[in-house]
């Protein structure tokens, strides 16, 4: 079908869309019928992102028509975004990718039980593994792109070192689940990065890191990935003269002996020749190599000395953790291959562990755990592909290996904890020589322990002051009783070695610094599936409203003891503590979805020709995670129009005196038990007349509005359907669609959104949000027999209406007199057909509630208090309840209903003559 009748889909999607309402059948049997027309308009290319998307949307529509979704209104949100993503990919000429669509198309679903490359079965043995690769790279891909844009930004030092240490992950992990071309991608972006001739290419890299991301979602969704690496570098134009550098993730060394510490690289399989090797940077300079070493090949040595830690300490302590873990599940896997050495997941799961540890240690800069990993994990692969028959002295060797990276994982601890010096474990040479010994099929003794004065003559040995044989000449000399006093002294009287060697070595073996360190808190940490979380903090809720019942029961409470009282009182304060906790658990930082934010405005900046600064305030800022996928689409469609229509073009803001580049701040923080989230803009502001003038022409308001609505009113009309000032519609916004979806999320999370707008100097839009969903802060009030619970975050106040505060109008109904302001009154009993409520206004309540910038009154008959609840679903029995969002258990065990606030109103409007009380 041709890209007219695709276009004229689109199109007729895009009205219908804008009319569907969930509760309207009719029009939402009018929705499926454009999305059905959308399918069939794409089905040439049933494998594009276009079709999937439609077919996924009609799936989604036949489940809002059969009432089978938790969150209607969500769900029309979602697929008016994708109408939108249709509309720009159209007008672009740019097909859509399918990470563009909201996650509520399920068009990203886990990776497949058995994942296939091509027609090649995947060569990892654990897909585990491969599953949670794919799981972490959402993650590992969001600080890729913060580094990117830090870097362009001027940033060459953690930004450099943070995107060098990602790309070097991603091609470690890569290279070992057998993913060719993402580690050939990752191997010619580090060497392109780390070629200082060549300027930084901020574009590039953002490319290689969608690439990435398009990548590992299509290995995702299909189980497939295009093996062809050349391919993807001719894409992503990494193949003209690239850096030469080996693929090696770090080039192995072992020693001789203790005297003999430099050993070649090891060679790396490939399919191509390999370009000439460029030595990698050290960790510690590089001292001359030992007669007989190779001069040709690039090597790292051994660290012979204390030296401080230098990597990022949250990185550092993620390591210590982590690296624990794998170890004792290494020590574990030893234990079982012992008893069956034909166990090859035993024997690959220690595999696994020490080549992790190789990669992040590599990445820290931890050469010495670097090299044991490395020499020890090529004996294990050795072990796996036959090469060496595993017997009784190589699991000795493995075993002693595990111990020694114990150890040595152990002193990276005790650093971090003193001063910062990392020391040296001195039987490391003699460790690799057995290792490289046990390659070869060869087997040494081990030596016996060293004596207390050994690691300074180790010292003078490995630095060649002084032969073994010398060394062990004074030794004896004095363990016979021939000399006393220090090794290093006794070896200055013998003339075998000069003062100057021995000072040297004893500086190693100190290694004091100038600025001594202060040690850090290590926590620990661990992985925990997100279901087990969340069903530990619903029986923690559980647990609080029994605690409630207990402590309110009649029975109880006509009890009068001194003991029961206290004991009631701790079940209390452990279940108050245990719901903090609950609620602590849940909460993430926003600085992943900032960070999101921050590659939209640069790539809308450079699509609208506009210099635009962007900064975000509060990255540390903690929300429920039930938030942080939820807020990326508000704040995604606040930002295009920040972009598009408020930041004005440089000529224009010349004209005005303002600075010629744009300035756009993204900011987080807790305020009054809440979470504020604040999109600001120094463009042209919103203009109260323009705004109120279309929306008279649309006819969502009237003319006498412009005495009616007040300035903040008049700004909330841009969150109506279908609204919007723009002239023309652009590629990025303009078709009133966008401040809609706003408004719908924020909304559905409890949330409220408030503008405060100067003309000519900027607007302010400020979301703010409950600290949870699991919980509410509620007013609860009595209406008859029944209880209802406000969100305190939409109540303004509560008041006993005065004889003269009340009037009818004409058409308009009751209306309350409050502050020389006409705020339109509801009666809750008549909005939800409640009975033996209070009829008398002046002996009832009225609660003055919030939405969109408009207060209404509601009419209860009293007043019980505040309460933090948890909330609970009203059940699939009731269906979709407009007005109500759930439900509590009471303290006394009846059942409190929430109110859902834009609902009530909304019934109130569409009810009003059922609900207003006239006279």
């Amino acid at each position: 079908m041709s890209s007219d009748h695709l276009s004229e889909a689109v199109e007729s999607l895009s009205k219908a869309v804008l009319s569907a309402n969930p509760g309207d059948l009719s029009s939402v049997a009018v929705l499926i019928g454009a999305l059905e027309q959308l399918a069939a308009a794409s089905a040439d290319d049933a494998a594009g992102a276009t079709h999937q998307a439609g077919e996924a949307m009609v799936r989604l529509a036949n489940k809002l028509l059969m009432d089978e979704l938790k969150d209607p209104d969500g769900a029309v949100a979602a697929m008016a975004q994708s109408v939108e993503l249709l509309q720009s990919a159209a007008e672009s000429g740019k097909p859509p990718q399918l990470t563009d669509f909201p996650e509520l198309l399920q068009l990203r679903p886990a990776a497949p039980a058995a994942l296939k490359f091509g027609n090649v079965p995947h060569p990892a043995a654990d897909q585990d593994v491969l599953s949670e690769f794919l799981a972490a790279q959402s993650t590992v891909l969001e600080h890729m792109e913060g580094a990117v844009l830090a870097l362009e930004q001027g940033d060459q030092g953690e930004a450099f070192a943070n995107l060098r240490r990602t790309l070097h992950t991603l091609k470690g992990e890569s290279g070992f689940l057998g993913l060719t071309a993402v580690e050939r991608v990752c191997h010619f972006s580090e060497s392109l990065l780390e070629d200082k001739s060549v300027p930084f290419d901020a574009e590039k890299f953002l490319a290689i890191k969608d690439w990435l991301a398009t990548s590992f979602a299509t290995l995702s969704q299909d189980g497939v990935l295009d093996q062809d690496p050349e391919r993807a570098l001719a894409d992503l134009g990494l193949l003209s003269d690239p850096p030469a550098r080996p693929p090696a993730a770090l080039p192995a060394s072992t020693t001789a002996g203790a005297a003999s510490l430099a050993r070649r690289a090891p060679e790396q399989p490939s399919q191509q020749p390999a370009p000439q090797a460029a030595a990698p940077r050290p960790a510690v300079p590089p001292r001359p190599s030992p007669a007989g070493s190779s001069k040709d090949k690039p090597h790292v040595q051994l660290v012979l000395e204390p030296t401080p830690i230098t990597g990022d300490t949250s990185l550092m302590l993620d390591f210590v953790s982590e690296s624990k873990e794998h170890l004792e599940a290494a020590n574990t896997q030893l234990l079982d291959l012992e008893s069956d050495p034909t166990n090859e997941e035993a024997l690959n799961a220690v595999f696994r562990a020490f080549h992790t540890i190789k990669g992040i240690a590599g990445f820290l800069e931890l050469v010495n755990i670097s090299l044991l990993a490395h020499d020890a994990e090529n004996l294990l692969d050795m072990i796996r592909k036959g090469t060496l028959n595993l017997t009784a002295g190589l699991m000795d060797v493995i075993f002693d290996a595990l111990d020694m990276m114990n150890n040595m994982i152990g002193m990276v601890k005790t650093a971090l904890e003193a001063d910062g010096m990392l020391g040296v474990d001195e039987r490391l040479p003699a460790m690799l020589e057995t290792i490289r010994k046990a390659g070869q099929g060869e087997f040494v003794e081990r030596a016996a322990p060293a004596a207390a004065d050994a690691p300074i003559g180790d010292l003078l040995v490995q630095s060649g002051d002084i032969t073994e044989e010398d060394l062990n000449e004074v030794i004896t000399q004095r363990d016979s009783g021939a000399g006393g006093g220090k090794l290093g002294e006794l070896l200055i009287q013998s003339k075998k070695v000069s003062p100057k060697a021995v000072a040297g070595a004893l500086r190693r073996q100190n290694a004091p610094t100038d600025a001594p360190k202060v040690g850090v808190e290590l926590k620990e940490t661990i992985r925990v599936d997100y279901e087990r979380l969340e069903k530990m903090v619903d029986t923690i809720g559980e647990l609080v409203i029994a605690e409630a019942m207990i402590n309110q029961d009649p029975h109880l409470v006509a009890v009068s003891s001194e003991a029961l009282t206290k004991k009631l009182h701790n079940l209390k304060m452990v279940s108050r503590q245990l719901q903090e906790i609950g609620t602590a658990v849940r909460m993430v930082p926003i600085a992943g979805t900032f960070q999101k934010m921050a590659r939209l405005v640069r790539d809308l900046s450079k699509k609208s020709g506009k210099a635009i600064r962007f900064h975000t305030v509060g990255d540390e800022t903690e929300l429920d995670r039930a938030f942080v996928d939820k807020i990326g689409d508000p704040l995604v469609h606040m930002i295009r129009n920040a972009v598009d229509h408020g930041i004005e073009p440089a000529n224009v803001r010349q004209s005005r005196g303002k600075a010629l580049e744009g300035a756009i701040e993204l900011r987080a923080f807790h305020e009054g038990g809440n979470i504020h989230i604040e999109l600001q803009d120094d463009g042209k502001g919103l203009d109260p007349d323009v705004i109120l003038a279309k929306a008279i022409e649309k006819g969502l308001a009237s003319e006498e509005d412009r005495e009616r609505l007040s300035r903040d009113e008049i700004f909330n009309i841009i969150f109506a359907a279908g609204f919007s000032t723009a002239a023309q519609v652009t590629e990025v916004s303009g078709r009133g669609v966008g401040m809609d979806v706003v408004r719908r999320n924020i909304e559905g999370l409890r949330g409220q959104v408030y503008i405060k707008s100067t003309l000519g100097e900027g607007t302010t839009f400020r979301l703010t949000l409950p600290l949870t969903m699991a919980l509410i802060d509620g007013m609860v009030v009595k209406v008859g027999q029944e209880r209802f619970i406000f969100p305190v975050l939409s109540v303004v106040e509560s008041l006993r209406p005065a004889p003269g505060m009340v009037q009818t109008v004409l058409g308009r109904g009751e209306m309350l007199s409050l502050r020389n302001r006409q705020i339109p009154m509801y009666r809750l009993d008549q909005l939800f057909g409640v009975h033996q409520a209070v009829q008398d206004i002046f002996q009832g309540l009225v609660v003055v509630v919030e939405n969109q910038g408009r207060q209404v009154g509601i009419v209860v008959d009293e007043l019980l208090g505040l309460q933090q609840t948890v909330i609970k679903s009203l059940g699939a029995g009731l269906g979709i309840t407009e007005g109500l969002s759930g439900g509590a258990i009471m303290a006394d065990g009846t059942v409190g209903l929430i109110v859902d606030i834009p609902g009530l109103i909304k019934v109130a409007k569409t009810e009003g003559t059922v609900a207003r009380r006239a006279g």
